[in-house]
């Protein structure tokens, strides 16, 4: 602060001039070689972490939390020059949120070399949580951390190649400010171009806020169609090599916008989602589109396979009815896309229930299934029962819904794609089938779960579950409440406290919460209660001898 003061009198002099001039923060390094480098708050343009080499701790584990912070509408690039922790992830590790709180956006768990990574945030805050138990080496990791300008706020242009993403200035971050954007797509002479209107927040009113696809390469092209702002997913193919789009974002706050084209080459054949776009408007209201349209099933280099169903694609959901077809990840065999969300509502006629197979499944692997995974529901809604959340490589089992109808739900993140998956489903006719038999509600192998009720069974159950398994469940309730877990089954390979194949229950959400039971064997388990509003279980079979495996029911209490 600088202040300048007159007295009263008459006599004046010439006064003084300043010139300011803004400098760059200094390099902030910290390296903790000491119990007390153990966190802090650090801010400037680059630094360093390195853990300490020591800790000093009144309970078994020690805990370091940093937070991170560059200068306003800058990103952070991170990069793991070394680590390398004891144990597994569930004993010592380096968790990265992208925010200044445990409650931010996580970026991931890392404690070892095949973890080690290069990452960019889209904000300018980083919390960093390091976690190791007192008495054991502590490992050693070292990170960097330096700060850069975001890209440009361009929105438009000419693009080419094989495939790419249009985005407002800064995605998936908001902007408030009125934008008009125009891209022109070319591809070769002979091909065609897909686009895949993924996130349309462009506006609330379709008079004013819309996105126009031309068939060409100027706005004088022939229209293809206008798209009113919704969260629906519209995939439109061009007929010629270019496609020119526009989009117009007024009148609203947090607008954003994300699509997703590709080149379909010479002879590939790309059935589109809809032949019909309807626009429905009610007295005074702004326009919405509903897309309806017959599906195509199979490959997408496949043009003679197709589905005896129907789809209408109602925000983000494909409500599919008929008696068979089936689903993919989006530009299945291909790597699907960052950041995507589809679900699919699938149902048969009454009196009848889904079989629904997985022919080929390759997503993003984690523990807990929390970045890229396909969720399934015994029902029509998002609110149905959880039948279970996969990812990873190993193909979920066959399953047959309970009623007339399933929920099928795929998400990615922004970080590592795969392949995808393929399911066939199947509606099954009960009176010619002579059962109607109620069927489990099956989380077989890992996932987060927050419902009321369900069922957690080992994989495969009731057959013998497979060798070398490691699942990871985490049940959550209100923070008032408990939950309740009463044993159906339960046989698992005996030996001496438990070291081969386990299941252990811990009373909190974390691997480190107070442990509750360990079990194996044949005896049936009385019922567990947690006093935390939490349960974390562990299901661990070792290579050799396999039985039939533990079910399970929790419910809150």
């Amino acid at each position: 602060m600088l202040s300048f003061f007159t007295d009263n009198t008459e006599d004046y002099e010439r006064g003084f001039k300043i010139r300011l001039t803004t400098m760059k923060k200094p390099k902030t390094e910290v390296s903790l070689e000491s119990a007390n480098g153990c966190g802090g708050h650090l801010f400037g343009q680059e630094g360093s972490i390195v853990n300490p080499s020591s800790l000093i701790s009144s309970s078994q584990f020690a805990t370091c939390v940093w937070t991170i912070r560059t200068e306003p509408s800058t990103q952070i690039q991170l990069n793991f020059n070394q680590i390398d922790l004891p144990g597994d992830c569930d004993v010592s590790y380096v968790i990265l949120r992208e925010g200044d709180s445990s409650d931010s956006k996580l970026l991931g768990k890392y404690c070892s070399y095949k973890d080690a990574l290069s990452m960019k945030t889209t904000s300018n805050r980083v919390w960093m949580e390091y976690k190791t138990p007192v008495q054991q080496s502590p490992g050693r990791f070292a990170m960097t951390w330096s700060q850069i300008n975001k890209k440009d706020t361009k929105c438009g242009g000419s693009v080419s190649g094989e495939s790419g993403y249009l985005r407002s200035p800064s995605y998936p971050e908001t902007f408030t400010y009125d934008r008009l954007c125009l891209w022109n797509i070319m591809a070769k002479k002979g091909e065609k171009v897909s686009i895949d209107l993924q996130d349309m927040r462009i506006g609330i009113d379709c008079k004013k806020s819309y996105v126009t696809i031309r068939d060409g390469m100027s706005s004088e092209s022939r229209l293809i169609g206008k798209y009113c702002p919704n969260k629906n997913s519209v995939e439109i193919t061009s007929t010629g090599s270019a496609m020119w789009v526009e989009v117009k974002a007024t009148c609203g706050n947090a607008k954003a916008f994300k699509a997703f084209w590709r080149v379909i080459k010479t002879g590939e054949r790309f059935p589109e989602l809809a032949e019909t776009i309807i626009s429905q408007k009610s007295p005074g209201d702004a326009d919405s589109n509903i897309i309806i349209g017959n599906v195509q099933t199979g490959d997408r280099t496949t043009s003679n396979l197709h589905s005896t169903s129907d789809v209408i694609v109602v925000d983000d959901v494909s409500m599919v009815t008929g008696d068979t077809g089936s689903i993919q990840s989006p530009l299945f065999p291909s790597n699907y896309p960052a950041d995507t969300m589809k679900a699919w509502s699938i149902s048969g006629p009454p009196a009848g229930r889904i079989r629904l197979e997985f022919r080929q499944f390759a997503l993003e692997s984690d523990i807990l299934c929390r970045y890229d995974f396909v969720e399934i529901r015994d029902g029509k809604n998002p609110d149905a029962p959880l039948v279970g959340r996969f990812c990873g490589k190993n193909m979920p089992a066959v399953y047959e819904s309970s009623g007339n109808s399933l929920w099928v739900k795929f998400k990615s993140d922004s970080l590592y794609h795969n392949s995808g998956f393929k399911a066939n489903w199947k509606w099954i006719d009960d009176e010619l089938s002579g059962t109607n038999a109620d069927k489990v509600l099956t989380a077989e192998c890992g996932g987060e779960y927050d419902e009321a009720t369900g069922v957690l069974q080992s994989p495969s159950y009731p057959k013998t579950y497979p060798p070398n398994a490691k699942c990871f469940f985490i049940l959550e309730t209100q923070p008032t409440k408990n939950i309740r877990l009463d044993f159906k089954a339960f046989e698992l390979e005996k030996s001496f406290q438990c070291r081969y194949d386990y299941l252990e229950i811990r009373d909190g959400r974390t691997s480190d919460s107070r442990v509750l039971a360990k079990l194996c064997g044949n005896k049936l388990p009385n019922p567990i209660i947690s006093t935390d509003n939490a349960l974390y279980i562990k299901f661990v079979s070792d290579r050799t001898t396999s039985r039939s495996g533990f079910k399970t029911t929790w419910r809150t209490i």
